[in-house]
């Protein structure tokens, strides 16, 4: 199991964080773009196959960014979720009936 000294500090889960960033900003606006260039230009089958071409290309920009920011994003997200449980949990769980497995009182 990969286990980091310090979670999210390797240049490596920089990089994959910049490429899902990435992949997220640039595939249907990228796809938009490619596809409008082409009408404006007088070929529409190649704006569209240049937008269907950017927008998998997006798709690959957020795989690779999860395969190569994911044991150190999983480590981080569970310490974050872990404090922000202690934080916001109740105290006692008969606070929220929501919670509460029992019929209300």
């Amino acid at each position: 199991m990969f286990k980091p000294e310090q979670p999210g500090r390797t240049f490596r889960f920089h990089v994959g964080l910049w490429l899902v960033v990435g992949g997220m900003f640039s595939g249907v606006p990228g796809a938009c773009l490619g596809t409008l260039v082409g009408m404006l230009a007088g070929r529409p089958v190649a704006g569209v196959v240049t937008g269907v071409v950017l927008y998998l290309l997006s798709w690959l920009m957020i795989g690779a960014g999860i395969v190569l920011a994911g044991p150190e994003t999983l480590v981080r997200t569970r310490r974050i979720m872990l404090s922000l449980r202690k934080k916001f949990a109740p105290k006692d769980r008969r606070e929220h009936p929501a919670h509460n497995d029992g019929p209300p009182t």
